[in-house]
């Protein structure tokens, strides 16, 4: 009996932005999701600017005078979302 695949989501970079940003309404919510892409029930995909978004939404938490989260913690959170290798849509032209 073979494994059933697993269901696709298409991931929005607001959600992707709250597996890094707890603090965001319905972080745990968007922490469900990674869990069950990292037991491999649930595959993504996502456009390709989705990349450059996230980055980006955790770069700017880093910043001003009362920042949510330290360099360190951003740096942390770009480099782990970047290694996630959600499989990226073609985006219409």
């Amino acid at each position: 009996m073979g494994t059933r695949p697993a269901k696709v989501l298409v991931l929005d970079a607001s959600v992707a932005t709250k597996w890094h940003l707890t603090d965001e309404e319905y972080s745990d919510v968007a922490t469900l999701i990674i869990m069950d892409f990292a037991r491999g029930s649930l595959d993504s995909a996502a456009p390709e600017h989705i990349r450059f978004e996230v980055p980006s939404a955790i770069t700017v938490a880093t910043l001003g005078r009362k920042p949510r989260i330290t360099v360190d913690q951003g740096e942390e959170a770009i480099a782990e979302f970047l290694g996630l290798g959600s499989r990226q849509c073609e985006t219409a032209s």
